[in-house]
């Protein structure tokens, strides 16, 4: 996971935006790649393990975490993710833009967001995993 290398506020300043563009596309293949993961964590905490060895409300906080972490986190961040990419093609067909800079301030946003994302569902595996 390369793309979730920690970069400074010096590099949003100097990258290039095809830079920037191959950041965006890394956080599109991660999101995919987590809505994989709740899927398989959906099926695992209803069909393969078995009710009577888990406390039911421990099940029901995670089941809830995991609609939290799809529909609220996951689904809105491909969006934005998709929509800033929309915004930097526009940018790349018009290479002076005064909109620019607001491009990298909102690249910024992101990243934070997908870095708590990334976050929330480490927790989450940790939860899932501390019942085992």
């Amino acid at each position: 996971m390369d793309f979730l290398t920690q970069h400074d506020s010096t590099y949003l300043l100097n990258a290039s935006l095809g830079s920037l563009h191959e950041e965006s596309n890394s956080w599109l293949e991660e999101i995919n790649f987590w809505q994989s993961e709740t899927a398989f964590f959906f099926k695992l905490l209803n069909k393969r393990m078995p009710m009577k060895d888990f406390p039911s409300e421990k099940l029901s906080l995670l089941e809830r975490g995991l609609v939290d972490i799809q529909t609220l986190w996951l689904d809105k961040s491909k969006k934005e993710v998709l929509n800033h990419e929309r915004t930097l093609a526009a940018l790349l067909q018009n290479q002076f833009s005064s909109d620019e800079e607001e491009f990298r301030m909102e690249h910024q946003r992101l990243r934070e967001m997908i870095y708590n994302v990334q976050d929330m569902i480490k927790r989450f595996k940790n939860d899932v995993f501390a019942l085992f």
